[in-house]
């Protein structure tokens, strides 16, 4: 055999498995409207109109979603390039939001059917997409295709995006009311504009029209801002800490004090300097945990005559769709959507009293907005617990009664309903139920599963752990073998740094699946990751990858996915 061959197109297996990575990534129904919102706002940030203007369709019977912008539009030329996966155009751009160029793909491979209009000032077009999802999820072989064609007439610049949804999904974003959409809306997407939090004048509105799953009809108008707990509550129901230190410069008694605060959400907002960073906050306190429900009331996202149990069934107590306490985080105006804890050592009992949102400007996160690296998820909590010790450090003289006490049935159920958020594995060849989440833990026990079932055959353990040193000591035809356990291969880099671990005395590492990241910090690295084909080598235990540096003995990566998927 001889010429030359194009080895780096990817068959089509290799991209309905990338794509299938993509979709994965997602956790939730509303991230088909965060990702849509998120490149209007782009567009909008890119053509700076006097106010940017943003229609919103959600039909919840014909499951369909409709988004039109007044942005800069697409290019023609580049349109059917920018809907590959992968691709983007906002490299360097850092005002705006979008940049990994995969949220267009989950929309599309998401959808029965993708439509799209573009009005640029270069010219108008049309682009559409039929079956997406059922390919997907086929093993049909002859790729989707891209339809182009010229958009209707329209003044101006802009893009409309409409998307169906198959009709034998089901989806419980269209379940939700008017109220809680909005919450949605404005506290997930890039629609719920955080910059507005710190004064800064809405430039945007929106025009949400939304049809519930019994036909009723409702058109809802408001400006691009976020939808923060005190946006329902009258004046008189909360106070700024500012305000309470300022009135509290007097001669105030303790009595007087506790007058002036009772019954009142305490709100504290500002600006601290960490890691060169400036980073923006806003939090609040309530004096009972009851008062989120409370708020929730006023805010209509649950009836009044509805009890606690029936607040608890099906929306969950820490829902999406009700307010609660925690850490929420932003960045360059858009709400990530991301919710995390935050470990504190003293007056633990109050935390779930405590609300804040933190705006990053420089936070990255992961596809699908699930995690935030763990390095500035660290900083992040550290501003938080400094801002959380202000506010309580503050104000519990003046509040009535201790904390509420914890206690372990709110723990489990609290941690409960965040775990069955989690993607499901749907495996009958493990016990596991929920795929990995950046769990090193889960990748070693569904590992010695495998190992037990003989579906990855050969290695005989000696020891884990021995000495501190290296995960797994273990035998294979008679050689030892180092073995390493990660979430991500990325991590593994951590430990060469600090000459933890070295990479000529470690013969495999297991990780759950290998991801664009991965590749990126191998390069990075001056490493290549070389895909290994068929995924199995005569002689050796199943791997996917080696990892090689030069000359030293290449390492080989065994994906869990990869062999849970196969089998």
């Amino acid at each position: 055999m001889s010429g030359t061959i194009d080895f780096l197109r990817p068959s089509t297996n290799q991209i309905r498995h990338q794509i299938r990575n993509i979709l994965e990534s997602y956790n939730h129904d509303w991230d088909l409207i965060a990702e849509l919102a998120q490149n209007s706002v782009d567009a909008i940030r890119l053509n700076k109109p006097t106010k940017g203007h943003i229609k919103l369709s959600i039909n919840s019977p014909q499951k369909r979603i409709v988004i039109e912008d007044n942005g800069c539009g697409i290019d023609s030329e580049l349109l059917p390039s920018l809907l590959a996966p992968f691709s983007t155009n906002k490299d360097g751009n850092h005002l705006l939001i979008g940049q990994k160029g995969v949220g267009i793909s989950f929309v599309i491979f998401s959808s029965s059917k993708f439509d799209v209009e573009s009005w640029h000032l270069k010219g108008s077009s049309s682009a559409k997409i039929e079956g997406a999802k059922a390919w997907i999820e086929s093993a049909n072989s002859e790729l989707p295709k891209l339809r182009i064609g010229n958009a209707s007439e329209r003044t101006g610049t802009g893009t409309r995006v409409s998307i169906s949804l198959p009709k034998d999904v089901d989806y419980d974003f269209f379940k939700l009311t008017l109220e809680q959409l909005e919450l949605i809306i404005c506290s997930k997407t890039a629609i719920g504009d955080t910059n507005t939090i710190w004064s800064a004048a809405p430039d945007k509105d929106v025009l949400l029209k939304f049809v519930d799953l019994n036909g009723n009809e409702f058109v809802s108008e408001f400006d691009c801002k976020y939808f923060l707990p005190t946006a329902r509550l009258k004046e008189s129901q909360y106070i700024s800490l500012q305000d309470f230190r300022k009135w509290n410069s007097g001669d105030r008694n303790d009595a007087q004090k506790r007058a002036k605060l009772r019954d009142k959400l305490i709100v504290l907002h500002g600006k601290k300097q960490f890691g060169g960073r400036s980073i923006r906050y806003w939090s609040c306190f309530v004096q009972k945990r009851s008062v989120w429900n409370t708020i929730s009331i006023i805010s209509k996202l649950v009836r009044e005559e509805e009890n606690s149990q029936d607040m608890n069934t099906g929306m969950g107590e820490n829902s999406e769709f009700l307010f609660s306490g925690g850490m929420y985080t932003s960045t360059r105006g858009m709400p990530t959507g991301i919710r995390s804890d935050v470990p504190v050592k003293g007056s633990a009992g109050y935390l779930p009293n405590f609300f804040i949102i933190v705006d990053d400007p420089s936070l990255s996160f992961d596809i699908g907005r699930k995690s935030i690296p763990s390095r500035t998820l660290g900083s992040l909590r550290n501003v938080a617990e400094e801002v959380f010790r202000d506010l309580v450090n503050s104000v519990k003289k003046y509040i009535g009664g201790e904390p509420e006490i914890e206690d372990d049935d709110w723990d489990r159920s609290k941690i409960f309903n965040e775990i069955r958020e989690l993607p499901d594995l749907k495996s009958k060849y493990t016990k596991f139920l929920k795929r990995p989440s950046s769990q090193e833990a889960t990748v070693v026990a569904m590992f010695f599963e495998l190992l037990g079932q003989g579906a990855i055959d050969g290695f005989e353990p000696y020891i884990s752990g021995y000495k501190n040193r290296y995960d797994l000591y273990a035998r294979y035809n008679n050689s030892d073998k180092v073995v390493e356990f990660k979430f991500a291969l990325s991590s593994l880099f951590k430990d060469f740094d600090n000459e933890s671990k070295l990479f000529n005395e470690v013969a495999y590492v297991v990780v759950w699946e290998i991801i664009e990241h991965d590749h990126k910090v191998v390069s990075d690295r001056g490493c290549e990751l070389e895909r290994v084909s068929e995924g199995l080598t005569t002689g050796e235990p199943k791997f996917h990858y080696k990892l090689v540096l030069g000359a030293v003995r290449p390492i080989k990566v065994i994906c869990l996915k990869e062999i849970v998927d196969d089998m």
